[in-house]
């Protein structure tokens, strides 16, 4: 929970520069950020880091893409700054949040197949790698599909969660 809360106050505080310049440099370099988690040895902070930052910029923008009304409504209301974040930019910002979040998993799923493929001793892009050097074909492409299949699994639960949590959402996620 405090990383979402420490993911949440970054972008917004990414989100207050309105020029979108400085956070494309700051992605361009940090997106070959998964590549560390091969140095450090452990594959889960590779996933991570190269999906925070791309995360920390999608989330700035839901939060930026808050209307104006929401805000001024509740400051003209008396609510307090801190308030006004969780009472009002939090549940209009979530939506699309948890939208970013499907976008981030499916990086993160390749991201893994990369991992697995690069610097593994098991797993479905281990047998791929090993497949391929004994020149069964088969076996490649049953896990390549096996790799597409989970995929679409999880991408089929993020979209059914979504339209369950948020049916008040504007745009349905098909």
């Amino acid at each position: 929970m405090e990383t979402y809360l420490v993911l949440f106050l970054l972008a917004g505080i990414v989100a207050m520069d309105t020029t979108s310049g400085p956070q494309i440099l700051l992605s361009e370099p940090l997106v070959s950020c998964s590549a560390l988690g091969l140095l450090f040895g452990n594959p889960e902070t590779g996933l991570m880091l190269g999906t925070f930052f791309q995360l920390v910029l999608l989330v700035s923008d839901s939060v930026s893409a808050v209307q104006n009304e929401f805000l001024e409504t509740s400051y003209t209301l008396g609510i307090s700054k801190w308030l006004t974040v969780w009472k009002v930019l939090v549940p209009a910002s979530f939506p699309s949040i948890f939208n970013n979040l499907r976008v981030c998993m499916g990086w993160a799923w390749s991201y893994l197949v990369v991992a697995e493929l690069v610097a593994a001793s098991k797993g479905i892009g281990f047998m791929i790698i090993k497949s391929q050097r004994f020149l069964q074909t088969g076996n490649v492409i049953s896990g390549i599909i096996i790799v597409g299949i989970l995929g679409l699994i999880f991408d089929y639960i993020f979209k059914l969660a979504y339209n369950i949590l948020f049916p008040w959402a504007q745009k349905r996620v098909a």
